[in-house]
Formats: C-alpha cells, structure tokens, sequence
C-alpha cells in the first residue's frame, strides 16, 4: 500500500495537474484515433493553457490579496483559522491513508453509469478526485464509519456526472468549445444558487444584460477591459489606503489581467477542438451517434472578465461579512478572491454583473460556516502528519462545493436522532433537480438556435 501511496503522491503532488490533465487528454487523444503529432500537440497545449491561466490568475491575485489584507488588518476581530486556500486541503487530504482508493471508485462510477446511460459525460478531471476524498475523510471522522464516508462521496460523484450533462449547453454557449462540459463539485453549489437567481430575475431591473461587452456598447470605452480593470483597480487602492502613484500601478496591473484573461482562456478552445472532434467522431462509430461529453475543470471560465470583476468589488462585502457573522472563525486572505463562487455566479446567471454580485454575496456566508465547520476536523489530520504545528488551524474560505461539505459530510447523524441535516439534504436536493432541469431546459434552448 505504501508503494501505491507513493505512486500517486508523484503524480499528484510533484507533476500536479498542469501535467496530469495533459497526459490523460494525450491517452484520449490516441483511443479517440488521433495521430500522435495531433494528440500531443493538443494535449501539451491543455498544458500551457492550464499554466498561464494560473500564470494570470496568480499575477491577479498577487494585486488584490495584499490590498485585501491591509483593509482587514483593522477588524478587531479574533480568528483562529488561518485561510491557507484550496491547495491546503488538497495538501493534507492527500496524507489520509486511504485517499488514493477515490480513483478506482470514481472510475467505477463513472464507467457504470456511462455503460447504463445515465451519463453521458466522461470525467477526466481525475486530479480533482481529492475532493471525494476530502468529504469521504470528513464523514468518516464525524460518524466514526468508513461505509458512510464512501456513500458520500459516491453520492457527490454521481450529483456531478449528473450535473455536468445539465450544464453542458450552457459551457459550450460560454467557452465555445463543443464536446465539453464542467462536473466540478464547486457547480454543485448553484443547488442553492439558482433557485435563488431564479426567484431575483423576475424583477424587471434585474433581468436586463449586463455583461461588461454589453456596458461597452452602451457606454464606450470606459468598459474597455483594459479601461475597466484599471478603474477598479484604482478605486480598489484608494481603498486601501495605498499612496497615489500605487493607485495608478494597481489599476495598470488590473487592466492588464482583465485584457490578458480572455486571451489566454481562448487557448482552451484551441487545445480542445481537435480532442472533441475526434471524440464525437469516434463515439459516432462506435455507438450509433452517442455524444459522449468530456468532463474537465474549470480555468477555461476565468478569461470572462465578469468573474474577476465580481470577485473584485465583492472583496469588501467579503470582509464584512466575515466580520459580523457570529459563528465565523476565518478571515478571508488566501482565498479571498473566491474564484469558485463566481463561476457559479456566471454560469448561473450568464454574466449579469449586478446579479452576480447579488448571489457572490449571498452565498459567501455558506463558505464561511463551512470552513469554521471544516478547520477543526481536517488541521487534526495536518497534525498528525506533521504538516501543521499543533493547535494550529487551517481551512479555506474559498472551499469548492461548501453547501454539499456542510450538509452530506452530517448526514448520517439522523442514525443519533438528530435530523436537522436530513432535512438540509432534501431542501440541498430540491434545489439540486430543480437547478439541473433549468440548465437542461437552457441547454436545449441553445443548441436548438445553432440548428
């Protein structure tokens, strides 16, 4: 076992997914029938395409974080759980002993509900499969059962399957890419999102676009991207209380990553055309015209300049909220540019900015508790492997699919006559349905205007 365990540390945490994903979409590549100059071409520039959307969102973040922290370095407020981001979680998820047996079963899952079409999406993003194991790891410490972790994650492997065929019109409308589609387990939060959107767009104001493209064609150059980051990077300095010649550099920085995003993002499309093509030609042969979708991660999503304005002009209601909620215990910093909850919010609400902001607000308090929820349990495990100094806590405020976490990870405690979770997880999956026949109805709506 200590060999096996070993094995998928190497690939993990040395190669990471920048060359993982490239390798697995290579592999696609040749069983979809491609040649070799063309799968590894393909597959090395998901590679490059993955590296310098984390390149640019880096370099975002770099700007906004040490802002954030100077306005939050003020609160007056105690927290004992530090926010080290989602790669903190990764990091001691994958010291649980027991974590590598997520990709079989996730392989598993998906194979049989492929094979009895109640899927039709293959899921590649296999470096994601911490995920699982990090619900499987949290249930198991609160229920004291090994079954009950991996019903759990079972279950959120087949919500996302199941999610991910529903949104498939929906990612190919966003990124132009035909054949793709997104079942992270961070969608799974417009469970309660959507219904929520649902309801707001009713109101005539809030149903109107509001795209930044559209605000340019009514307003001009003011909504160039360029123009806009470099506005809103000098308002969000001025707020800081940075000098004025710092204003004017942060708002050149801003303009650059808001204009740079979408150009790199267009690399996805280039990686991934020739991949799905062959994917729809080979499926077509092989199984009498059946569309298998591939399943990927999210970066793609991130060159629309909507997320990282909403991530931006939320950061102060984020620290607002972390501030004078009651049972909060994290101080928003690493994860403060809560990427997760805006592509929820995009793809939710198709890049209305004013709606985007309304549901990124909504929902950050869900993130909060889940991660004053989550530090505890998951810093004794840092402890134990000696990757966290004892008593200290770690968790994060931008953690993927938190409603889920929060709910699914106690829900087995109704065996102790407590149902209060039980109730949560109908309520988690009426909105479930519901949000997946929307983007079912929406999807179908798509692909019949191409036709």
């Amino acid at each position: 076992m200590e060999i096996i365990t070993n094995v998928f540390n190497f690939v993990l945490n040395d190669l990471g997914s920048t060359v993982f994903i490239p390798v697995l979409m290579i592999l696609l590549g040749k069983l979809f029938k491609m040649k070799w100059g063309e799968a590894i071409s393909s597959g090395l520039l998901l590679g490059v395409a993955f590296a310098a959307v984390s390149l640019v969102s880096g370099y975002m973040g770099d700007i906004i974080c040490p802002l954030a922290k100077d306005m939050a370095g003020t609160v007056g407020k105690e927290f004992t759980i530090v926010d080290g981001g989602w790669s903190v979680l990764a990091s001691v998820t994958w010291t649980w002993k027991f974590a590598f047996i997520m990709f079989p079963i996730q392989i598993l899952v998906n194979f049989i509900m492929l094979m009895t079409k109640k899927t039709d999406t293959l899921n590649v993003d296999l470096w994601n499969v911490w995920g699982k194991a990090f619900v499987a790891y949290l249930t198991i410490q609160i229920t004291g059962q090994f079954w009950c972790g991996i019903v759990i994650a079972v279950i959120q492997m087949v919500m996302e399957l199941i999610l991910g065929d529903a949104m498939r019109g929906r990612v190919q409308e966003t990124t132009g890419v035909e054949g793709i589609t997104i079942p992270h387990r961070h969608m799974l939060l417009c469970s309660l999102l959507y219904p929520v959107d649902y309801v707001i767009r009713k109101a005539p104001f809030l149903n109107k676009e509001l795209t930044i493209d559209n605000l340019k064609a009514k307003m001009g150059f003011l909504f160039d991207k360029h123009v806009f980051g470099f506005v809103i990077g000098f308002v969000f300095g001025l707020l800081a209380k940075q000098p004025i010649a710092s204003c004017f550099t942060i708002g050149v920085k801003c303009g650059c990553a808001l204009l740079l995003l979408p150009k790199v993002a267009g690399l996805f499309m280039e990686a991934l055309n020739p991949i799905a093509e062959a994917a729809s030609s080979f499926m077509k042969a092989k199984a009498g015209g059946r569309e298998i979708y591939i399943g990927l991660d999210n970066p793609m999503l991130l060159g629309n300049s909507e997320i990282w304005t909403t991530v931006i002009l939320c950061i102060p209601a984020t620290l607002l909220l972390a501030m004078v909620l009651p049972f909060n215990k994290i101080l928003p910093f690493a994860a403060l540019d809560n990427l997760t909850l805006a592509v929820c919010c995009f793809m939710i609400t198709r890049g209305n900015l004013l709606r985007m902001i309304i549901l990124y607000i909504i929902g950050t308090p869900v993130y909060l508790a889940a991660a004053t929820f989550v530090g505890p349990i998951i810093s004794q495990l840092g402890w134990e492997n000696g990757i966290f100094e004892a008593g200290q806590m770690y968790a994060s405020a931008g953690m993927d699919c938190p409603g889920f976490t929060l709910i699914f990870t106690n829900l087995f405690q109704f065996l102790n006559g407590n149902f209060i979770y039980l109730g949560l997880a109908a309520v988690f999956v009426a909105g479930y349905i519901f949000t997946v026949k929307q983007f079912k109805k929406d999807g179908e709506e798509y692909f019949a205007s191409l036709k």
